[in-house]
């Protein structure tokens, strides 16, 4: 906390690529308390929503009883042991991980779950407050969450602004981290069935020539026939046939995937954190011409939001839609529009908590003056006058 070392919390930051976090801004100093805070929020947003991770199954710790009780030789025994350590260690994986930015008022929390949405998190935390009126944070300023980390550079940057579209607006239901995961998958599996099919592509083509050979020379054969055929007989030309009218079916299709988008209006936020590669510029004109044709940018009357983040070596994107509604994500701004009272008493508390050690102090040294001063008092007195 009082160093100022960003964050208090293990792990890399290159670890978090391919995966969603948020940032937090808060007082310097404040990093530990702050990163404290955040996860908190974010495990009682998880709760709130119902996405709370199903713990093992029952059925794993069956097979490991059933296996340890028909087990008589040692080493049977340590595989069993091994399992049972497993499956408590996939009952205690963390949703979170906190990252140390080393960066004074800056925590990372990383999700290490797939499958959550940073933005819902922090709209649930935020409709949470509305709702109760009840202020949770003391040292949080803002949460900015990402969809996705990646390395922060140009060619990176394009390639995951793609991707944020595609999840956006072609497919909203699945999370980005676990989009990019899908296509990485689909890539690497490409290749091999590749290698696979071409021993029986070449087989297959020497087939084929052979039977064209044949289909050749029959239908060389059956021409000729007919020729002779048209020779020897008579052409007899038959009037056509009146076929009656029968309706065409006309197909319907579902306008849900093809029907045109309405005019989305947005405005891109970027920051960078000691970052000087991927700027400003390049990703408002790159996002600017991958954006599809319903995507304006408009400053003025935008209500989405794009969010951009470069810190150190990673870079993070979202898609923020009714940003104004959540006071541009400022908890500490939130917190004072909707419940006044409550923060006042709260800011000061947390004032209370500061200044608890100054004024402990301060304390301790008036006592240690004022009893040093009786000591002195009582060695100056006569005891032949008090008698």
């Amino acid at each position: 906390g009082r160093g100022g070392g960003g964050g208090g919390g293990g792990g890399d930051l290159t670890s978090c690529r391919g995966y969603a976090a948020i940032i937090g801004t808060c007082d310097a100093a404040r990093e530990r308390e702050s990163t404290k805070e955040l996860s908190n929020l974010l495990s009682q947003a998880i709760e709130r929503l119902g996405l709370t991770a199903a713990p093992p199954s029952a059925v794993e710790e069956d097979e490991v009883a059933e296996s340890s009780k028909g087990s008589e030789s040692i080493e049977d025994m340590l595989r069993n042991e091994v399992m049972q350590i497993k499956s408590q260690k996939r009952s205690g994986t963390q949703d979170f991980v906190s990252i140390n930015t080393a960066i004074k008022g800056i925590v990372l929390v990383k999700i290490a779950r797939r499958d959550l949405c940073p933005v819902m998190l922090v709209k649930s935390i935020f409709d949470q407050i509305s709702t109760e009126k009840v202020p949770c944070s003391r040292h949080l300023v803002r949460m900015i969450p990402l969809q996705i980390l990646f390395f922060a550079g140009e060619e990176e940057f394009a390639s995951i602004s793609k991707l944020l579209l595609e999840g956006t607006f072609e497919k909203p239901d699945i999370t980005l981290p676990k989009l990019q995961l899908s296509k990485v998958v689909h890539k690497r599996k490409a290749p091999e069935g590749d290698a696979d099919a071409e021993p029986e592509t070449s087989d297959a083509v020497e087939e084929d020539e052979q039977g064209d050979s044949k289909r050749a020379r029959i239908e060389s054969s059956t021409e000729v026939a007919e020729e002779v055929q048209a020779v020897a007989e008579p052409v007899v030309v038959a009037e056509p046939e009146v076929e009656p009218e029968v309706p065409v079916p006309v197909e319907v299709t579902s306008t849900a995937n093809t029907a045109p988008h309405a005019m989305v209006k947005y405005m891109m936020m970027f920051k960078a954190r000691n970052h000087n590669t991927l700027t400003k510029t390049f990703a408002l004109n790159k996002f600017r011409e991958i954006a599809p044709s319903f995507l304006r940018q408009d400053y003025l009357h935008a209500t989405n939001v794009v969010i951009v983040e470069a810190l150190k070596n990673i870079g993070g994107i979202s898609y923020f839609p009714d940003y104004n509604n959540y006071a541009e994500l400022n908890l500490r701004k939130h917190q004072a529009a909707v419940c006044p009272q409550a923060v006042s008493s709260h800011i000061l508390a947390a004032a209370t908590d500061n200044n608890a050690g100054e004024i402990g102090a301060e304390k301790a040294v008036e006592s240690e003056m004022g009893a040093s001063a009786e000591e002195e008092v009582a060695d100056n007195t006569d005891p032949i006058s008090e008698a």
